[in-house]
């Protein structure tokens, strides 16, 4: 008896369950059913803000509403559409003065892998029927925004000239370590984090345990992709130029079954002063005065709203 009566609360259980899980996938499921608005197509000669001659419309911001339409029901404020357009044509003014502009061939290439990769065919369709009706507007609107963004993230990060004071810094210690290997375990300065000795074998005392051998595979990965051509003792002879950081390392130990470097790390320069330095540069003017008192009002920490704002 005592089990029929626990088989049946089991039984309550997992119903209950269920039906708590259906009605969460319920909840969740998609709701939102897009309605076309078509926007005004003289909205198309109205501008809203412009960063150096390039005008933004309030064509452009229908169009870029009636796109966030068609990916979401959510809100979004109309400041914050305008600082997308603003961020965008900032990053294509920077990249032009850099040599840099995106290029035809680019803008292709990024269109047709949109394409290829998406994995919503079927709302990329609607994006295209919008904006293809506008000459232009889907590669400025949908194509262009990314590719710029990505391609000036990867400028900052490599350019010289930009990171010219760390670069500086780390050869200046390469040098020395050149002449005198041992040097390397002297430095700690404040402009790079203290000298770090790496081993497979041994995780560092602040990281976690070695879970599934990651550490070591992380060191003789970079062991294998930088150090491969020394040998135990030699510091590499040129600058290891990584994604955020400089690095100059000393090969100290390496057999078939681990690995041991020694290295000091350059941060790079931060993304968010340098562009609020060159904002300095580029004209930045809100045409339209309710979004003006928007940004005024409710944006802040914006490097390219407080330009727009006159908060630089």
């Amino acid at each position: 008896m005592k089990r029929k009566g626990l088989a049946a609360f089991l039984m309550l259980a997992v119903a209950l369950l269920g039906a708590t899980l259906l009605g969460i996938v319920i909840l969740e499921a998609p709701s939102h059913r897009y309605v076309p608005r078509p926007p005004d197509p003289s909205a198309a000669g109205v501008p809203i803000a412009r960063v150096q001659d390039r005008a933004i419309s309030r064509l452009d911001l229908q169009l870029l509403k009636e796109m966030r339409r068609i990916r979401s029901s959510e809100p979004y404020p109309d400041y914050g559409f305008l600082r997308e357009f603003l961020e965008h044509a900032v990053y294509e003014e920077l990249l032009r003065r850099f040599g840099a502009g995106l290029t035809a061939k680019e803008v292709q290439a990024e269109r047709e892998r949109i394409d290829r990769e998406t994995k919503d065919p079927e709302t990329l369709q609607k994006l295209k029927n919008l904006l293809e009706a506008y000459p232009g507007k889907y590669e400025w609107l949908n194509v262009r925004p990314a590719l710029a963004n990505n391609k000036l993230h990867g400028l900052f990060n490599t350019h010289r000239a930009i990171q010219a004071r760390p670069y500086r810094e780390a050869n200046d210690l390469l040098q020395k370590a050149l002449e005198d290997p041992l040097s390397l375990a002297k430095e700690s300065g404040t402009r790079h984090l203290k000298h770090q000795r790496v081993d497979s074998r041994r995780p560092s005392s602040d990281a976690l345990p070695d879970m599934g051998g990651q550490h070591r595979l992380d060191v003789t990965g970079f062991v294998q992709n930088h150090l491969a051509t020394l040998k135990p003792g030699d510091v590499l002879p040129h600058v290891i130029d990584l994604e955020s950081a400089y690095v100059v390392a000393r090969l100290l130990e390496r057999n078939d079954e681990y690995a041991a470097y020694e290295a000091v790390t350059f941060p790079k320069e931060k993304f968010e002063p340098w562009l609020r330095d060159r904002l300095r540069s580029i004209r930045i003017d809100v045409l339209d005065g309710r979004l003006r008192e928007e940004i005024r009002e409710k944006a802040r920490g914006n490097a390219i709203l407080d330009r727009a704002a006159g908060r630089d």
